[in-house]
């Protein structure tokens, strides 16, 4: 039996599909596609046509330009505040709300208490300070200013102390004596308002004015017109005067009776009493 032979024709291999232009990075004509190539006109009106986005053709160039210019500036650019030429610019209320002052003095959370407390709060936000400027400018003012209370106190005791001492080494024994002629003398003729600015000022114990007043007590001693008891009233020696004065000569008294035994000592005292007040 002859064998039969059957011829198989030949196959042909499957041919792989060729890649889609897009993944050849070609166009059908074959030239490259950039994927990053930059058309300022296809932005928003307003970006199309800046003039220093025209010399970009690639957004890596863009991208590379902007992070150099953000190095240099040492921020992003939405950290950035223009700074207005002009002292009376509007622009500065911008900048001062962008570098934290608050929308209005209550903003600062500072107790004003007083009025020059209210005024400080409207100066600062007026120069645009932050909340943390005007707290520590408001805290560094009032340290210094009681450090200047209390200096200021001590000073006074001091000058005070100095008057005392001064008055001792010029009249010795006689210092205690000297001294209450002059105060009696001083409380007896001063008004309320003299004796509260020497009482305020420190000035009654001035050297001076203490040596004054004791000649002046001493002569009133000498006419029988100084006073032993006048007390501290803050009415003033010349209102206990006055006082006593009104007194003297009340209506019906034997000051304004001629026949009346004590009318020469009314007189003689009243008499004495309008000496001081003159």
């Amino acid at each position: 039996m002859e064998a039969t032979t059957q011829e198989t024709a030949p196959t042909e291999s499957p041919q792989s599909e060729a890649p889609a232009p897009s993944q050849t990075g070609l166009t059908p004509e074959g030239a490259a596609i950039n994927n990053l190539a930059f058309d300022p006109r296809s932005l928003p009106e307003d970006l199309a046509n800046e003039p220093s986005l025209r010399s970009f053709d690639d957004v890596s160039k863009l991208a590379k330009s902007y992070v150099h210019l953000v190095k240099r500036m040492g921020a992003p650019p939405e950290q950035i505040v223009r700074l207005p030429s002009a002292p009376d610019d509007a622009g500065w209320q911008e900048v001062y709300e962008r570098m934290g002052r608050p929308n209005d003095p209550a903003g600062y959370e500072i107790n004003a208490q007083d009025e020059v407390t209210s005024q400080y709060l409207q100066q600062a936000h007026k120069a645009g300070l932050s909340k943390a400027q005007a707290r520590q400018l408001y805290d560094w003012y009032n340290t210094n200013a009681q450090l200047s209370e209390t200096a200021a106190k001590d000073q006074f005791e001091l000058q005070q102390q100095n008057f005392v001492h001064e008055l001792k080494q010029d009249w010795g024994r006689d210092y205690e004596g000297n001294v209450d002629v002059a105060r009696r003398a001083f409380l007896q003729l001063a008004d309320a308002e003299t004796l509260k600015l020497a009482e305020e000022t420190g000035l009654g114990n001035h050297p001076g004015l203490v040596r004054l007043m004791n000649k002046v007590g001493q002569l009133m001693q000498e006419d029988g017109l100084l006073q032993n008891d006048v007390g501290t009233s803050m009415n003033g020696g010349k209102a206990d005067i006055e006082s006593r004065l009104s007194e003297l000569m009340a209506p019906d008294g034997p000051y304004w009776d001629g026949m009346h035994r004590d009318h020469d000592r009314y007189v003689a005292e009243a008499l004495k009493l309008r000496e001081l007040l003159t």
